[in-house]
């Protein structure tokens, strides 16, 4: 094989990687989002959480507070 068809044939086995790569992630962020609502931990509280000051009332975007006075996070 001469170098150029050796470069092809690497470039086609990478384009196919990458999109089997790109395709796999996509499959992993649908799942996410096809939860059922039976499910309680996704889903914000009917009470949302208010953390102390000096911690932002509400976080970002499509984020929510959860936890007790004495440990809290974020969820998504």
């Amino acid at each position: 094989m001469g170098g150029s068809m050796v470069l092809r044939l690497l470039s086609l086995v990478l384009l196919l990687f990458l999109s089997q790569s790109s395709l796999s992630q996509k499959s992993q962020t649908t799942e996410a989002d096809n939860v059922p609502d039976t499910c309680p931990v996704t889903r914000s509280p009917a009470l949302p959480f208010i953390p102390p000051w000096p911690y932002p009332l509400k976080p970002g975007p499509g984020q929510f507070w959860f936890g007790t006075e004495s440990l809290w996070t974020v969820l998504c």
